[in-house]
């Protein structure tokens, strides 16, 4: 019995070995699982001189896993530039008595403006460039802060015109939207290792706000541009 038992395991041993082997000599290595992507979109149009505005220019990490040939999951990670957070809008000239005028100044600045998100990905086509479909639940964090302030009219060519502490004033708010984006865009293959995608973002966000008369249910339905984020992915 011990004999059989002995033969039994060495034929075993073997028959894998010649399947291994048989894989081996196919030369056919299987396509990574696990991506790491950047996204790309902003700083190239930034060293091609361009001047991107708004706050809608996210600058995702990813990771994606894929499940088979044509679906994945991915998680992701991101922020926008400081560049991209503030804006100043210049008010009505105001006459004060004794004929003195004052610019009224709002500044809005986002110091904060970030996202996580988990998503699925569905892929057509068997060639290099395939067809994108992919959607993702969000959570977005935007820390936003108003400053209102006066400076004398004579001041407002100073590149730091003085500002006036009477009648200024700061408001903070930290606003937690949730929601949903819709992507489609185009994923071209460009070798073993390395990936490029480009989509266009359809977001939805579900958030609360506070106003005088009490917080303020508020639905966004956004779609930033027709490419709204490149990224190169890293295959490993």
């Amino acid at each position: 019995m011990k004999t059989v038992f002995c033969i039994l395991i060495a034929l075993l041993l073997v028959t894998g070995t010649i399947k291994s082997q048989k894989g081996d000599s196919s030369g056919i290595k299987p396509m990574p699982h696990h991506e790491l992507g950047l996204s790309v979109l902003y700083p190239s149009l930034v060293i091609l001189g361009g001047t991107p505005t708004g706050n809608t220019f996210y600058n995702n990490l990813c990771y994606r896993y894929r499940m088979t040939p044509g679906t994945s999951l991915r998680a992701f990670v991101g922020t926008t530039f400081t560049g991209s957070m503030n804006s100043v809008r210049e008010g009505t000239v105001r006459v004060q008595p004794g004929n003195q005028k004052y610019l009224a100044y709002t500044e809005v600045q986002m110091p904060s403006n970030c996202q996580f998100g988990l998503g699925y990905e569905y892929l057509i086509g068997e060639r290099k460039v395939k067809l994108l479909l992919g959607a993702d639940f969000v959570y977005n964090n935007q820390f936003i802060k108003e400053i209102f302030y006066y400076t004398k009219a004579n001041d407002s060519l100073k590149i730091t015109p003085t500002r006036i502490d009477t009648g200024s004033y700061v408001k903070a708010e930290n606003l937690n939207k949730f929601g949903t984006d819709l992507r489609l865009g185009m994923r071209y293959e460009m070798n073993r290792h390395l990936a490029l995608t480009a989509d266009c973002v359809i977001s939805q966000r579900f958030y609360r706000r506070p106003t005088p008369l009490g917080l303020t249910s508020i639905y966004d339905f956004n779609i930033a541009r027709l490419v709204s984020d490149v990224s190169l992915f890293y295959r490993f």
